[in-house]
């Protein structure tokens, strides 16, 4: 690696890295949501014929159904009355209730009750090898809304292959400052999995986390930083307009 050049100062070049923030996914609440909104609705064991209709009506998730009422969901897809009761009963087994003909969503009661049934849903989901299920735990554990290790369930969502969960987790080391050798190799470990699988957070993350760990730059960095700008990460497309590092800029 080349040294960064003389007119940065070691002071310049860590608060220019520091403004450069850290790439997860989401805030942990906010993919909870997305983890409900993304569910495929055969995951809700509806009769065949309930879930050839909704797809025909482009209801492929569950995110596409619960806002609806059960009369508008029915008058859709035209679902018999015992292929609508399915669905209903099939919902309310993981806590969800359709909102009434004149009601919101957001403001039935039910919308603010606790999914405690529906977080063990997804735990027995993890445990039988569902790699999303096991990076949602690990979300709602580091905004604490289950119990249990975030940092556990990523290391189980990571050997059940999410890539994703890879980045997240080397974010979560990253951001402890804990910065000792071993720390730091698999914080970059971590990041060269995600970089390695093509996600954009996780190039842009690892050559971020070689700037701050060793204050120097070479083409890997700049490698790195272009490829996850040309994927649309604007923090990447911010550090190489910055030109702070050799090589960066022309």
């Amino acid at each position: 690696m080349d040294q960064l050049p003389s007119k940065l100062s070691h002071l310049e070049v860590l608060k220019l890295v520091s403004l450069s923030p850290l790439i997860a996914f989401k805030d942990p609440r906010e993919f909870w949501i997305d983890y409900r909104q993304l569910t495929p609705i055969e995951e809700l064991n509806i009769y065949c014929s309930t879930a050839d209709k909704l797809h025909e009506q482009g209801l492929h998730y569950l995110g596409d159904l619960v806002t609806k009422p059960e009369t508008q969901l029915k008058g859709i897809a035209s679902l018999s009355l015992e292929e609508s009761e399915d669905l209903v009963a099939s919902l309310l087994a993981r806590g969800i209730h359709l909102p009434e003909d004149d009601a919101h969503l957001e403001d039935r009661p039910d919308r603010r009750q606790s999914y405690a049934h529906e977080i063990e849903l997804v735990k027995s989901e993890a445990l039988s090898g569902s790699h999303l299920a096991a990076l949602c735990l690990a979300k709602l554990a580091e905004a604490n809304l289950v119990n249990g290790s975030a940092e556990g369930y990523y290391r189980l969502a990571i050997q059940l292959g999410s890539i994703q969960a890879a980045n997240d987790l080397g974010v979560i080391l990253h951001r402890k400052k804990l910065h000792t050798s071993e720390n730091q190799k698999e914080v970059l470990s971590l990041y060269e999995k995600a970089a390695g699988n093509n996600l954009p957070q996780g190039m842009y993350n690892l050559a971020v986390a070689i700037l701050c760990f060793y204050q120097r730059s070479d083409e890997n960095v700049q490698s790195h930083l272009e490829r996850a700008s040309s994927l649309g990460v604007s923090e990447a497309t911010r550090l190489l307009e910055a030109g702070a590092y050799p090589g960066l800029l022309p």
